[in-house]
């Protein structure tokens, strides 16, 4: 999985805890780890949203940006919480 290098240290540190994805077709199955950048990080969920059910309060724990700076396209995003 590739993360931008902004949030490395906050994935590292656990103060990021879910990603929002803009896939085609899921790139992470829940319950496997994964070797990151930023470390190994455990998926505990993996699923379809629109980007209108996101939160500001989701946003927090992904990025601490807006839903307005999270969401720029209209496909579908796929959201795994990480561990």
């Amino acid at each position: 999985m590739l993360f931008e290098a902004r949030f490395r240290e906050p994935i590292a540190d656990g103060s990021v805890t879910l990603t929002f994805r803009r896939w085609k077709r899921s790139q992470a199955v829940a319950g496997h780890v994964y070797r990151t950048t930023a470390g190994r990080i455990g998926v505990d969920d993996v699923r379809v949203v629109s980007p209108g059910a996101i939160s500001d309060a989701a946003t927090i724990h992904s990025s601490g940006n807006s839903v307005t700076a999270a969401v720029t396209h209209s496909r579908p995003l796929t959201t795994h919480p990480a561990t």
